[in-house]
């Protein structure tokens, strides 16, 4: 896997996205506190079948339960993909039933910027049609990529092509990025993976560039 950049293709949690440490800070409802490092994993196993709310801070995920607070620390990359875990958990969906389908890269003045859309595959659902992961300048900011492991490592796998098509046609920020016109993504994005049904505007659009280009040059040609 290139370690600087994501492909469009389905990403699993790999074994050491599962062993990932966190820094938790558990305080029970009598006051008791308890500092330690804790894998994802066990995380989700200590609060298996457990009622829970989870607070995004951004710097920490807050997770409480009846009779116990824990406090979460990572970096902030590992905190986004603990949180949608989290959120899965809660529904019954174990992490290796998520895929997570790689959309674009943005690179900003402080950053840089990766958004997903997360599936349940056993479920055959969408989960989240949008996840980002941002990496900051600062090395400790940085996601671990070995987090992920290729699902789908095939442009021509029929079921990666299915996920993205769904995506497409069923989200709302699929739907959005299908009402840009095909010749504006011809040339500045965003760009559309393995959708079936938008190659004839793809083609059509590169028709028309090239009728233009014709134009321009049967021009320039009759103005000598």
């Amino acid at each position: 896997m290139n370690l600087r950049r994501f492909r469009p293709i389905g990403y699993l949690l790999s074994d050491k996205g599962l062993a990932f440490p966190l820094q938790q800070t558990k305080t029970s409802a009598n006051g008791s506190r308890e500092d330690q490092i804790i894998s994802i994993w066990e995380l989700l196993k200590e609060l298996e079948s457990k009622s829970y709310q989870v607070d995004d801070q951004l710097t920490r995920l807050l997770v409480a339960t009846e009779s116990e607070t824990r406090k979460l620390a990572a970096n902030c990359c590992a905190l986004t993909v603990t949180n949608v875990l989290l959120e899965a958990w809660r529904q019954g969906i174990k992490p290796r039933h998520l895929i997570w389908f790689w959309l674009e890269t943005d690179t900003f003045e402080t950053g840089i910027s990766h958004s997903f859309f997360v599936v349940d595959d056993e479920g055959d659902r969408i989960f989240r049609e949008e996840m980002k992961l941002v990496e900051g300048p600062e090395p400790s900011s940085h996601f671990d990529r070995s987090m992920f492991g290729p699902a789908y490592d095939s442009r021509f796998n029929f079921n990666m092509r299915r996920w993205y098509g769904r995506f497409y046609q069923e989200t709302k920020i699929g739907k959005s990025l299908m009402l840009v016109p095909a010749w504006v993504r011809f040339w500045t994005g965003p760009k559309i993976f393995y959708y079936s049904g938008d190659w004839k505007s793809d083609i059509r659009a590169i028709r028309f560039l090239l009728v233009a280009i014709l134009a321009c040059l049967i021009f320039l040609i009759i103005r000598r």
